[in-house]
């Protein structure tokens, strides 16, 4: 399957996106944009609802993964222009996003020092088991969804 590029956002996360009051969605801040695979902004936004969970600043260690799931899918019916094969694809968008996410927050545990590196010794491995676990939905995801794409293919 050919992935189809696009002019990217290049930093898609929600304090970018507003809603009108006429109910439009709006981009902000469009200094990153870049040509590039159509799933990218798309596995940005989904990854990000649920980094969410592991920010202390806005209670985001109490959100359910359901209702994480719910949004997802809200997202995804948005964007009008999916077909079946594309949802492995944005599966393994998603996994590419997370696994970036993870680099982000391993480099800045390594370079922290001190009191804030004892503090992240006390949460680091809680957020490596989110990350590893997270990763490897959206693969099994992956697998399952290219799985069945092919049963249907052969019918």
């Amino acid at each position: 399957m050919i992935v189809p590029h696009v002019k990217l956002h290049g930093d898609l996360f929600f304090q970018n996106v507003i809603v009108t009051p006429d109910l439009r969605v709006a981009l902000l801040d469009l200094n990153h944009q870049r040509w590039g695979p159509i799933y990218y902004d798309l596995a940005t936004l989904i990854t990000e609802l649920l980094e969410q969970r592991l920010k202390l600043n806005n209670f985001g260690f109490l959100m359910r993964r359901e209702k994480l799931k719910q949004w997802e899918r809200v997202i995804l019916d948005g964007y009008s222009n999916r077909e079946a094969a594309d949802d492995a694809i944005i599966s393994l968008y998603c996994a590419r996003s997370m696994l970036g996410m993870w680099g982000w927050y391993e480099r800045r545990y390594g370079r922290s020092k001190g009191a804030k590196k004892k503090s992240l010794n006390l949460v680091n491995p809680a957020i490596r088991r989110y990350f590893h676990q997270e990763l490897s939905i959206f693969m099994d995801q992956a697998i399952r969804e290219s799985e069945s794409l092919a049963g249907r293919k052969k019918t």
